[in-house]
């Protein structure tokens, strides 16, 4: 037996479920929210970065011209790169040399006009003392914060190429020109694609950050020095960037999944008092009925579930379907006895219909000249198909076939009627047809249901073995020779038996020499189906005769039904199966055959 899950544990399962799938939209929203985020505050803190780098620069009145001798002499200059302004013994000794060349001019205070009309080793150091000033603020300003790297450069209007002018640097940096090093003074790179257009929008005042591989850039510009355009730049590594976007990402995603969690269980104790304890107490009602039947308990039960909703009006539904089961166990009990009742009169009448057919076999024992057998199997308890045989003298036998139109008690009624008429004129020594003719007219008088019934009819005369037979709408019968097969006779047919009154009927004459066998039977063998809708039809039929041929009558028919149940298989019998066959064996004048 199937494992049976409480409607809690699957609601249950699809708030997890919901929970999940909006806990992951949720992780989604958040980490591109979050990601958007900690980029405008890099963005924010670069420019602030930059725009302090800059400050640094352009408060000295030479700035300008500073640029551009670096630009210009950046082979020559000699640079203390790992030493602060106040412990580089080479810019200290330097800066004693400029105050006693220039004791009234103060290096902060030089601007690029002054400076310009100096001799060439003024302007040299005077260079080298303002990179070690500018560098060693440009790295406090690294130092103080999460930046890859600060750092100044020129590039052309191409933007193809950036040549450093410096570059800040932590404690214990490693300065030279490959990638990842704190460029030195004079270092030119390529310029990727992207930073190129970072460039661009910089000089436009459209300051961004900017995809640089592992890293991120930043560039603010300074202006136009030596035909080149000044920027300074700052670098941040995408991995730190990463990581604090995860980080701020699971930190809001788990806040976020908190409270959905809390929310989907309110929810879901709601829905329990709400939806789910109603919903037991139906359930728990109905298994009550069907074990104790009890409706009165069970619509008291449920009268106390007063859910203004659809849970409400199930209970209301489920009160009213148990009276109505209830009176409809009463109706089905006594429909059942009325159905008992039925069924008992239809097996009396079934058992009565059969007692008027000649069940005993051989019927006529004292006639060896002949040998018969026939049966009647009808589709429901009682039918309309019938078969008959009466001596109308010593040496005469009539042999009947008939079907009636429709099945069962009207069908039944009518073939009674039929049968009674049918013994009482072949008793009055007409011929088939003259007796096809007259119970044509009864039948058709006050047939307000417009019923009918086919018929073949035939004398047989055992002392000739001529027999003289008439067709009313009849199935073709088959006759065998002794010394040949099975074969169709298409005879003759007239109308229907009480179809339309005036009907005329015709006789026809078989010679039945000794050995010779007879078999007619209803539409019910040739019409027989299977599931496909094929029907038994009249070559089978032949082919099942010649089968049995040289058996007797009651091994033919035993043997054509069951052809017949063995083709429909297992599909219910839809018409009355009747069937009869004579063996004429001959007639000596002594009686003996």
């Amino acid at each position: 037996m199937m494992k049976r899950h409480s409607i809690i544990q699957q609601m249950a399962a699809i708030f997890l479920v919901g929970i999940l799938i909006v806990g992951l939209l949720t992780f989604l929203l958040v980490q591109h929210r979050t990601s958007r985020s900690i980029e405008a505050q890099v963005e924010s803190i670069a420019n602030n970065i930059t725009e302090e780098a800059v400050q640094a620069i352009t408060e000295f009145p030479g700035y300008e011209f500073l640029l551009e001798y670096w630009y210009r002499h950046a082979g020559e200059l000699e640079i203390e790169y790992d030493a602060t302004y106040e412990d580089a013994p080479k810019t200290e000794l330097q800066s004693q040399i400029w105050n006693k060349r220039h004791p009234d001019l103060p290096l902060e205070y030089i601007d690029s006009r002054k400076i310009r009309k100096m001799s060439a080793d003024d302007q040299r150091i005077y260079a080298e003392i303002m990179y070690s000033w500018i560098i060693t603020r440009l790295d406090q300003i690294k130092q103080a914060s999460e930046a890859s790297y600060i750092f100044l450069i020129l590039s052309d209007d191409t933007f193809e190429r950036q040549f450093y002018l410096m570059s800040a640097a932590n404690p214990g940096d490693e300065r030279g020109q490959e990638y990842e090093q704190v460029y030195t003074l004079g270092t030119d790179k390529e310029a990727a694609d992207t930073v190129q257009e970072s460039m661009r929008l910089a000089k436009q005042n459209k300051q961004s950050l900017t995809d640089a591989g592992i890293y991120v850039d930043y560039y603010t510009y300074l202006g136009e020095v030596a035909d080149k355009h000044a920027f300074v730049g700052v670098t941040y590594s995408q991995e730190g960037l990463a990581e604090s976007k995860m980080r701020e990402t699971l930190r809001d995603a788990l806040a976020a999944g908190l409270y959905e969690v809390i929310m989907a269980a309110a929810c879901l104790l709601l829905l329990l008092y709400v939806v789910i304890r109603p919903l037991r107490k139906v359930q728990e009602n109905i298994r009550e009925y069907k074990n104790t039947k009890n409706s009165a308990k069970i619509i008291e039960n449920l009268s106390e579930i007063r859910s203004r909703n659809e849970i409400g009006e199930l209970s209301e539904d489920v009160s009213t379907m148990v009276a109505e089961l209830d009176d409809y166990m009463d109706r089905i009990q006594e429909f059942a006895a009325e159905n008992e009742r039925i069924g008992a009169e239809l097996n009396l009448a079934s058992r009565i219909q059969l007692a008027m057919l000649p069940m005993i076999f051989p019927p006529f024992p004292e006639h060896e000249e002949l040998d018969i057998y026939a049966t009647m199997i009808p589709a429901k308890e009682v039918g309309g198909d019938f078969y008959d045989f009466i001596m109308v003298d010593d040496t005469h036998l009539a042999l009947v076939m008939a079907d009636v139109s429709g099945k069962g008690v009207p069908a039944a009624l009518f073939m009674t009627i039929t049968k009674v008429l049918l013994q009482n004129e072949l008793l009055s020594g007409k011929t088939p047809s003259e007796v096809l003719q007259t119970i044509n007219e009864r039948l058709c008088r006050n047939n307000t249901e417009e019923m009918f019934v086919t018929v073949w009819l035939g004398i047989v005369d055992l002392e000739t073995g001529e027999v003289t037979c008439s067709n009313a709408g009849h199935e073709y019968p088959f006759v065998k020779a002794p010394d040949g097969h099975f074969e169709m006779l298409k005879d003759k047919h007239g109308f229907v038996l009480g179809g339309m009154p005036g009907m005329k009927y015709t006789d026809y004459t078989i010679k039945l020499e000794p050995g010779a066998k007879l078999f007619v039977y209803t539409d019910g063998v040739p019409e027989a189906e299977r599931a496909d809708r094929e029907q038994f039809g009249l070559e089978r039929t032949l082919t099942v005769l010649r089968r049995f041929e040289d058996l007797p009558p009651q091994s033919i028919v035993t043997g054509m039904s069951t052809a017949v149940y063995d083709f429909v298989g297992d599909i219910p019998q839809f018409d009355d199966l009747t069937m009869l066959v004579l063996h004429y064996k001959g007639f000596t004048p002594d009686g003996q055959n």
